[in-house]
């Protein structure tokens, strides 16, 4: 079985939500605007218009986003510096350790 407080936590999450759903329900629909002409279909020639429109506007987007993107890159883009100094090479094998400076 459940714990207590685990039922007793799941009865309170169901009763908030019928409160909610009744609270929902007692909302009246929200209104439709009514407009004096019907919406008519688009012919074909219009779907393609607007379809010419659109590609012109994405491509448009398209190039503005990769430029966008290239200009990041090279924001990001960072050379590595390689140390050329002194260093301190240690090598330890069993009971012997040995250190070397290049």
């Amino acid at each position: 079985g459940l714990r207590k407080s685990s039922r007793s936590i799941a009865q309170e999450i169901r009763s908030k939500s019928e409160m909610a759903r009744e609270i929902a329900k007692a909302k009246p629909p929200p209104r439709r605007k009514v407009n004096g002409e019907p919406i008519r279909a688009l012919t074909q020639a219009e779907i393609l218009a607007e379809a010419a429109q659109t590609e012109v506007r994405n491509l448009a987007d398209l190039e503005r986003m990769l430029n966008l993107e290239e200009a990041m890159k090279k924001k990001a883009e960072r050379v590595k510096m390689n140390y050329t100094g002194p260093m301190l090479r240690i090598r330890s094998s069993g009971a012997t350790t040995t250190l070397e400076l290049r």
